[in-house]
């Protein structure tokens, strides 16, 4: 996170509790220092961090980060406190590059007496370990020295200490589950006042909704595309957080995904409007466009939220507004087309999406008039069949005298026409026969 490789305090090379006194000397000497080209180097510097490039504008922007009380606790949020022993070891051995060894220390302080290096059925796990409020009251700090450590750990670097663009997902989820320890309301409190004094008006709902979207400023890029990183694993790692929190994060990334699928919807609405004899194809796009979109909306959020069945609801209607379209233009017109099989394969997945027991008894209703007209299909081609030979038969009567223009006595004349009809019709009659059977009315 960039808010840790380039935090104020790492900048300025002071602790998180430094008084505004400490702050003010600290700038001062730093600009002297850069005046006079004096490059200054300090312990916390870190140099598993990206390399820190100390100028006037940069020290000037550290003290401007960290001038109110406000922005000074939120930016101490992101770096190291020595709150303990154990962090004072770890971080003294952070400053020779083992992180593996301040990773131990760290987390042999959270769980006590346990042995976390060793597995066992009876051992808890460490994350229940540290609900106990006193063990974690004890190793506050740890918990959230660990959280940054994971986060900042998660931008990789190459050898020369320049950032290679690479992120690892793995270890910035593990630094988000030990940060929704620190977030606890009471220690966070506690926290704040020694940070910021006790003048400062700390609001945990607003202190937690800061750090979410500092993280998700972080990650957001990472979930460009859907397939990059799973939405719902990076919203399960929130589970330590309160869950006002944990809605906050998921409603920041699904709001896009809303806006994908609202753009889908109405792009099938203008297609079915612009050719409605294809709709079934615009059925066929707001399915590609929404599939993977509405199974993330579904994992991120669960099948009970209501913003996931809105949605499912509001992509129910479109789909089955498509199926209705390409079904009717073409029984209305008399195509060739058959649109039942397709209208009821369309109809089908717009009840299997709908949530609402409205939109589930509306799509019901025209499943129905659309099977009985599929299940009059096998009639149908049949009739196709034979539509030919009704034609000709009927051009033959149609061609027939009538009867006032046949003289009277004229007896050789009908039967002439009679034996023309009969001849002229055998061969339609021979494939209505084989087509319906000898038994059916129409024949």
């Amino acid at each position: 996170m960039d808010v840790i490789h380039n935090n104020p305090f790492r900048i300025l090379g002071l602790p998180v509790t430094a008084s505004i006194k400490e702050i003010t000397k600290r700038v001062s000497d730093l600009e002297m220092y850069v005046e006079m080209g004096k490059t200054v180097r300090y312990e916390t510097d870190f140099p598993f961090l990206s390399p820190i490039e100390r100028t006037i504008d940069t020290v000037k922007n550290a003290s401007n980060q960290i001038e109110t009380m406000e922005s000074r606790f939120f930016y101490s949020l992101f770096w190291f406190w020595e709150g303990n022993s154990a962090d004072e070891l770890a971080c003294d051995v952070l400053k020779e590059e083992k992180i593996d060894t301040a990773i131990r220390l760290w987390e042999k302080q959270l769980s006590g007496n346990m042995d976390v290096g060793k597995s066992s059925s009876k051992q808890k796990s460490l994350f229940t370990y540290i609900e106990d409020f006193e063990a974690l009251n004890r190793s506050y700090s740890s918990a959230k020295n660990l959280s940054i450590l994971y986060m900042a750990l998660a931008r990789k670097h190459n050898g020369s200490g320049n950032d290679n663009g690479a992120f690892s997902f793995e270890t910035f989820t593990k630094g988000i589950m030990w940060s929704g320890k620190f977030m606890n309301a009471n220690f966070l409190s506690e926290y704040a006042n020694l940070i910021a004094g006790k003048y400062f008006r700390f609001e945990h709902d607003k202190v937690v909704e800061s750090f979410i979207d500092e993280i998700v400023r972080t990650v957001e890029p990472k979930l460009n595309k859907i397939d990059d990183i799973s939405l719902a694993h990076f919203i399960a790692n929130f589970s330590n957080f309160p869950d006002a929190a944990k809605r906050r994060v998921a409603n920041r990334f699904i709001a896009k995904h809303l806006q994908t699928i609202d753009a889908a919807i109405a792009l099938s609405g203008k297609n079915i409007k612009d050719s409605p004899a294809k709709a079934h194809l615009a059925a066929w796009t707001l399915w590609e466009s929404t599939e993977k979109v509405i199974k993330v909306i579904r994992e991120s959020l669960g099948a009970d939220d209501y913003n996931y069945q809105s949605c499912t609801d509001k992509l129910a209607i479109a789909f089955e507004a498509c199926g209705i379209a390409y079904y009717n233009y073409h029984r209305k017109n008399e195509t060739s087309v058959d649109p039942g099989d397709s209208s009821l394969k369309i109809a089908k997945y717009a009840r299997s999406l709908a949530t609402a027991v409205s939109t589930k008894n509306r799509i019901d209703e025209g499943i129905k008039i659309i099977e009985k007209w599929v299940e009059g299909k096998s009639e149908r081609e049949k009739f196709k069949r034979v539509n030919d030979s009704i034609d000709i038969i009927v051009r033959q009567l149609n061609s027939l005298p009538e009867i006032d223009e046949i003289p009277k006595n004229d007896y050789q004349r009908l039967l002439q026409a009679a034996r023309r009809l009969l001849a002229d019709c055998r061969v339609p009659l021979n494939n209505m026969r084989r087509v319906l059977g000898s038994e059916d009315d129409t024949y």
